[in-house]
């Protein structure tokens, strides 16, 4: 199949029987095409695009973009034609294009409405500078700038109309709150990326200690144990289990008042 961003072998291309186009494949069930001019002109570009209504492909004109010159030829014409593309494939209804944070947003919300979510896009997402941010051009340290603004940010305490508002330095737990929403939004519509790339927000670690995992538990309890390397006792020492997973102790203990004991983590 020929390709048609390059200049060179689209002026090498030969009108074809039944006036039939030159098509490269953009897509699944996408296609651009390119009819050489039998009269020496610029040559007609052409979109085709499968309807899935009339289970049959589509064609379309998009004409030969004569006042344009050399690459831009082929990248206009290939916008156009992904463009009609999206159209017939959605039935007719041109898809909204989502281009900033802010879009990510509005869209979030329409098809997941919540007055939670909707409150964090309007106090800190629509009036801070991340809102015009593109989305392919979203880069780690965006997110970066924007967590740090929100970190100084004061949380507001009192919610009253009238009289003082009381406001507290933002906690983690909130933060992490915060960002919640935004994380699903953009989890809509982007996917992580290489490092410093386009990426998923990740939440930074409250002051709650939750265990997940078994091994994990083992992994804390082996190290809680390994710092006490010795603890006194009054008498006679006996068995501590922690839970079924937790490492075994072994204990030796001197039958005396005083003694002391080693504790080991396997």
């Amino acid at each position: 199949m020929v390709d048609l961003s390059k200049i060179g072998q689209r002026e090498a291309l030969k009108p074809q029987k039944g006036d039939e186009p030159h098509w490269q494949r953009l897509r699944a069930g996408c296609y651009l095409g390119f009819r050489p001019s039998k009269r020496g002109g610029k040559g007609t570009w052409f979109a085709r695009a499968y309807d899935l209504d009339k289970e049959k492909y589509s064609r379309k004109a998009l004409g030969d973009y004569g006042s344009l010159s050399g690459h831009e030829v082929f990248t206009h014409a290939k916008r156009d034609a992904e463009n009609w593309a999206d159209k017939v494939e959605s039935g007719g209804v041109q898809l909204v294009k989502l281009e900033t944070v802010a879009d990510a947003c509005r869209a979030y919300l329409k098809n997941r409405p919540g007055a939670i979510a909707e409150g964090v896009f309007r106090r800190h997402v629509y009036e801070d500078p991340i809102a015009r941010v593109k989305l392919d051009k979203l880069r780690r340290h965006h997110l970066k700038e924007w967590r740090k603004r929100l970190e100084e940010t004061p949380a507001l305490v009192s919610r009253n109309k009238v009289g003082r508002k009381r406001t507290k330095q933002r906690s983690k737990s909130t933060i992490n709150r915060d960002m919640v929403p935004v994380r699903a939004a953009l989890g809509q519509v982007l996917v992580p990326g290489a490092p410093n790339s386009v990426i998923s927000i990740s939440t930074m670690p409250s002051a709650k200690l939750c265990w997940t995992q078994p091994t994990q538990r083992q992994l804390h309890l082996c190290a809680l144990f390994v710092s006490c390397r010795f603890v006194r006792a009054r008498r006679r020492i006996c068995a501590w289990a922690i839970s079924t997973s937790a490492p075994a102790l072994l204990l030796s203990a001197r039958t005396r008042t005083a003694g002391r004991v080693r504790s080991h983590c396997q």
